[in-house]
């Protein structure tokens, strides 16, 4: 997972993986449009083989072209991007990097950190110039605290906090920037070769585990429990922000993406992208084997990886009235007025209910934000039906029964109650 201030995801298959930026408030009927890759799988600077993941930061996506052993630079709408880390070829030399599986943003001026998988380590790049072997010795791997063995993911909180997936050894280490100290966070309770890590805004770390995800609880991060044990089948990636309070769950296999609350209940999820348990038809709403996530620094942005999509012929059929990067964004956001996310919004609404240990709030805003997707004229009666019916059955029948008018009275009433409720 690649997370900076701003961010997106790619893909781990062999075959060419369009890289697919989500827009909208809602986050939800997600549908996107290719931005990296468009003249089928190669090596040159128009295409790509096996992106594992991606970073966009205002103006620029960074790429990481996995089985080309590179970092791409793309400049949205251009369709062709420039190195800037590695040079197309495994090796161990400075010039090369050997199966990049994740990297994060450091800085402008290009500089980045790159997982380097089978040479199990981290190095620093500067404008496609090599700069050190930031932690780890190259093709030497082991478990001792200096050394990984096949890293899978970087986790950057902070300027200088970088959270290692020694998935190797089983294990998630936190190496310090700046001081250049290195901590075990994790040494325990962790399956073999773990997917993908994230980290939320009170430390408390998730790792992707088969068809669960398992949370080690901050500050002690001394065992893990299970938070998603339900509804996945297998989970290729995590990523989440430090604000929303969501994070969000790659289900490979199921093609889709899910949203859960942060050390909330364990639940199936809400669904945002793909249609779980179906690639579907190849459209800019449908997925087909993804295989990673990222989201702003604000859970504004979702950012899906899928291997096998039409989110091209899009781009395609109007990059030349995409001139400009803030047209480009323009575009995408106007994708969430369709009938599609419409429909989508609709099936959530019908199957949404509160969580036993969901926020009444969180419920609240979510349902209001599925209503507006699926209808921006809804109707206060309508949003009132949709908040009541998923409403947990504790506080269901009082708050029905004093027949709030709007969805106002509806949040007043149903938190007065929460408060009664608590005190008994």
């Amino acid at each position: 997972m690649l997370f900076s201030s701003s961010s997106t995801i790619g893909s781990t298959q062999t075959l060419l993986a369009p890289i697919i930026p989500c827009a909208g408030a809602a986050l939800t009927g997600l549908q996107g449009t290719t931005v990296g890759g468009f003249s089928g799988q190669g090596e040159g600077p128009d295409t790509l083989d096996a992106p594992v993941n991606v970073a966009l930061t205002a103006a620029l996506v960074y790429i990481v072209d996995t089985d080309n052993h590179r970092v791409m630079m793309y400049t949205p709408p251009a369709l062709t991007g420039v190195i800037v880390a590695g040079n197309g070829n495994a090796g161990v030399e400075p010039a090369a990097i050997n199966t990049p599986y994740d990297a994060v943003i450091l800085s402008a001026n290009s500089h980045i950190l790159v997982c380097e998988k089978n040479n199990s380590i981290i190095s620093e790049w500067i404008n496609d110039a090599y700069v050190q072997t930031v932690f780890g010795q190259s093709g030497n791997s082991g478990n001792t605290i200096a050394l990984l063995n096949n890293p899978q993911g970087l986790y950057l909180k902070d300027p200088d906090q970088l959270y290692i997936l020694d998935s190797g050894n089983s294990r998630v280490l936190l190496f310090d920037l700046t001081t250049n100290v290195t901590t075990e966070l994790i040494t325990s309770g962790v399956s073999p070769e773990p997917t993908d890590l994230y980290v939320d805004a009170t430390n408390n770390i998730y790792l992707g585990d088969g068809h669960q995800i398992k949370m080690w609880s901050a500050p002690t991060l001394y065992s893990a429990y299970t938070v998603v044990g339900i509804g996945l089948t297998d989970i290729k990636g995590i990523c989440g922000d430090q604000i929303s309070g969501f994070y969000y769950v790659v289900d490979g296999s199921a093609n889709c993406v899910k949203r859960f609350v942060v050390d909330g209940p364990e639940s199936y999820g809400t669904l945002l992208a793909g249609q779980c348990g179906s690639a579907g038809a190849k459209t800019d709403f449908t997925l087909n084997n993804p295989t990673g996530c990222a989201v702003t620094a604000d859970g504004g942005l979702l950012n899906v990886a899928d291997t096998d999509g039409e989110a091209s012929e899009w781009y395609l059929s109007n990059m030349d009235d995409l001139d400009t990067w803030s047209k480009f964004c323009t575009e995408i956001a106007k994708t969430y007025s369709s009938p599609a996310a419409k429909q989508l919004a609709a099936q959530q609404l019908q199957s949404r209910r509160q969580g036993l240990q969901e926020s009444l709030m969180h419920y609240y805003n979510d349902i209001l934000q599925l209503c507006e997707t699926m209808d921006s004229q809804m109707t206060d009666q309508s949003k009132l039906i949709y908040l009541l019916q998923g409403l947990k059955l504790s506080l269901h029948k009082e708050v029905a029964r004093q027949e709030p008018k709007t969805p106002l009275e509806f949040i007043q009433v149903a938190q007065k109650e929460e408060r009664l409720d608590q005190s008994y």
